[in-house]
C-alpha cells in the first residue's frame, strides 16, 4: 500500500492512498457495491461513513471534490465514486482508495518529499497460512528474498523487543 494523509472532518479521520486487491481484502476494504479504482482514472472507493461525511450521493459515477493533505500540503481534487463498503464501527480510521497511478500523479504534482513520514511510503504485509509456524514462515520469506541469517536474527530481536 502507499498512503498520504489522515484528515479530520467532523472529528472523523480517514487515510487516503493506494492498496492492491489483496490488501483491500485483508483489510476488509472490499467494495460491496461497485469496485476498487481502475488504473489511469480518478476513481475512488471508500466506506459509507466517508460518503456520509462528504455528503456524496452513494451512486457509482458520482463526481465530488475531496479535501486532503499530502505531506503537509492541503489540496482539493475531484474524484469519481467507483465503489464502497459498509463502515466498520470497530475502526476509528476510514480509508479512501485511489489507483496506484492516481496516487503517483498526486505525489508528482505536489512534489512530495515524505517530510511527514507517511506520504509516499510503501508498506508491506506478509500473510501466512496459519499461526502454527509464523516464525519459521517469516524466516523463510526473508531468506528467500536474500536477507542473511544475521539480519534475520537482528530483526527477530527487534520484534521481540517491541512485544
Amino acid at each position: 500500500s502507499r498512503s498520504w494523509s489522515c484528515r479530520n472532518a467532523a472529528s472523523r479521520c480517514w487515510s487516503s492512498g493506494y492498496c492492491d486487491a489483496n490488501q483491500a481484502k485483508w483489510m476488509y476494504l472490499d467494495p460491496t457495491e461497485g469496485s476498487l479504482p481502475t488504473e489511469g482514472t480518478n476513481e475512488v472507493a471508500t466506506d459509507t461513513r466517508v460518503i456520509e461525511l462528504l455528503g456524496i450521493k452513494p451512486e457509482i459515477g458520482t463526481e465530488f471534490s475531496f479535501p486532503f493533505s499530502v505531506d503537509g500540503q492541503e489540496t482539493t481534487e475531484t474524484f469519481v465514486l467507483c465503489g464502497w463498503w459498509e463502515y466498520d464501527k470497530a475502526t476509528d480510521v476510514s480509508h479512501v482508495l485511489v489507483s496506484q497511478s492516481r496516487a503517483e500523479e498526486i505525489f508528482t504534482s505536489l512534489d512530495t518529499q515524505g517530510i511527514d513520514g507517511i506520504t509516499g511510503k510503501w508498506n508491506m504485509g506478509v500473510m501466512v497460512n496459519n499461526s502454527l509456524n509464523i516464525s519459521s514462515d517469516l524466516y523463510s520469506v526473508l531468506a528467500n528474498h536474500g536477507y542473511c541469517r544475521f539480519y534475520i536474527w537482528q530483526l527477530s530481536v527487534r520484534i521481540l523487543w517491541m512485544l
